[in-house]
């Protein structure tokens, strides 16, 4: 899944229209803060960002989406691991 975040209406139904034609499934967001969001409850293959929008844009994004990625992976991985056991002599 495509995840295109442009501020301009235009260009993201034109984008996401071609993408679909070729087969593929296009999510596109033109607000900063909506794209945090979606980018932290879905998974994508690929992320197409603006780096020049309104509000919360995507220069600032992306160190943000990154830390809290990682934040998630260690939140999961500390999940999995098995129970620490104490020794005791």
């Amino acid at each position: 899944m495509f995840w295109l975040l442009k501020d301009e209406p235009n260009i993201r139904e034109l984008v996401c229209l071609h993408l679909g034609h070729e087969g593929y499934v296009c999510d596109a967001v033109g607000d900063g803060q909506v794209a945090l969001k979606r980018a932290e409850a879905d998974r994508y293959d690929l992320m197409v960002i603006d780096l020049m929008i309104p509000g919360l844009d995507g220069s600032s994004l992306v160190p943000r989406r990154s830390q809290r990625s990682a934040q998630s992976r260690r939140a999961d991985s500390d999940s999995h691991r098995p129970p620490r056991q104490s020794r005791t002599r």
